[in-house]
């Protein structure tokens, strides 16, 4: 009997095991027909993305929102004027540019945020508060960080007293990240807390870049390694910055979601590029998990992550264009559901029966 519940003891562990194993994935074909070139750049927690398409450059490029019942393009202040979408959040506000200015789309309706006269703006990020981050550019294309809240513009400090600064991406508790260059001409992730600027530090290089934070605080990018020939994408846990292993070569991370995962992509040793998932410390090639990979695609590199797990990826179809997609977990089958659920009972109630037994082995 002893070694009867061991047994199902063992086996609820290794179920739950499997589990808990990396998710599969269903695609799901954001692009366009023919010679239209579409990438993503944002995801919303209910599974709206937000990307660019071009078709054959003759047509000025035009920002999008995709839901689940087809997509829409983000229109300028005239028609024939190119949009940008970079962004996007809960109550579907999505921030870009337009008229090289940053711009807030609401509802479909374009506004061109405060921007100082003779200068341009980009729009990156937008919380769900409303607060935007992007960059302002001097007349000489300098760039420096700024935040359009509910105080109007208002520019963040660098980590020198002159150089160019980037913001990023924003969290719904105000903190803002993105990069600045050092008193040493070097390039370093940076995060904003209540107007101060925090010197993330590297990997052993000199350059590194922080591209999102989640509302916990970790903020996910890329920074070069001592001897500055490889570069790795990056955690920063709040103490330090943690080297997110990759399967081969160079790797960026672009996108962290509340439970932690983080996506990106890696530099495989072909050379092309591959998108990729890290979670639990393993790092996943994202197309070893979609169970409906078009003959010929290639996830080229994942930008955005859901608390659903919903993945924002750029491809590189069958005819070798940027093809935006959207991966969505499948679901675990209830079957696998109910008998985890059975054994995992099956071992508590094992222990309990016996909470001062000690198993043979």
């Amino acid at each position: 009997m002893i070694k009867a519940i061991a047994r199902v003891v063992s086996l609820s562990f290794l179920f739950a095991s499997v589990v808990e194993a990396a998710p599969r994935y269903v695609l799901r074909d954001l692009g366009g027909t023919g010679a239209q070139m579409t990438w993503v750049s944002g995801l919303s927690s209910s599974g709206v993305v937000v990307g660019n398409a071009v078709a054959n450059g003759t047509v000025p490029g035009r920002g999008f929102v995709a839901t689940t019942s087809g997509r829409r393009t983000l229109l300028g202040p005239a028609a024939t004027i190119a949009t940008t979408a970079l962004a996007i959040n809960a109550s579907g506000q999505v921030v870009g540019s337009t008229l090289n200015k940053a711009a807030r789309w609401d509802s479909g309706s374009v506004t061109l945020l405060d921007t100082p006269s003779g200068r341009q703006s980009r729009a990156t990020a937008i919380n769900n508060h409303g607060d935007v981050v992007g960059q302002i550019y001097s007349r000489s294309s300098a760039s420096e960080a700024a935040r359009w809240g509910s105080l109007g513009l208002t520019t963040l400090p660098g980590l020198a007293a002159t150089g160019e600064s980037v913001a990023t991406d924003i969290n719904d508790g105000g903190q803002i990240v993105g990069s600045a260059a050092t008193s040493s001409a070097q390039t370093h992730a940076v995060l904003w807390q209540n107007g101060i600027a925090a010197d993330l530090g590297t990997l052993g290089g000199s350059q590194s870049v922080a591209t999102a934070i989640n509302d916990s605080g970790n903020v996910v990018g890329f920074s070069t390694l001592a001897g500055e020939t490889v570069t790795h994408g990056f955690l920063w846990d709040g103490v330090a910055m943690l080297d997110l292993a990759s399967p081969a070569g160079n790797s960026r991370a672009w996108s962290v979601n509340n439970r932690g995962q983080v996506v990106g992509d890696f530099f495989a040793p072909s050379g092309r590029q591959h998108a990729l998932l890290w979670e639990d410390n393993l790092a996943t090639d994202l197309n070893s998990l979609v169970d409906n990979l078009p003959l010929g695609w290639l996830l080229a590199t994942a930008q955005g992550i859901n608390d659903r797990g919903q993945i924002a990826v750029i491809a590189l179809n069958e005819r070798l264009q940027l093809n935006a997609a959207l991966l969505t977990p499948v679901p675990l089958p209830m079957p696998l559901v109910l008998m985890s659920s059975a054994l995992l009972l099956l071992g508590f109630f094992a222990r309990r029966a016996s909470p001062s037994m000690t198993l043979p082995v």
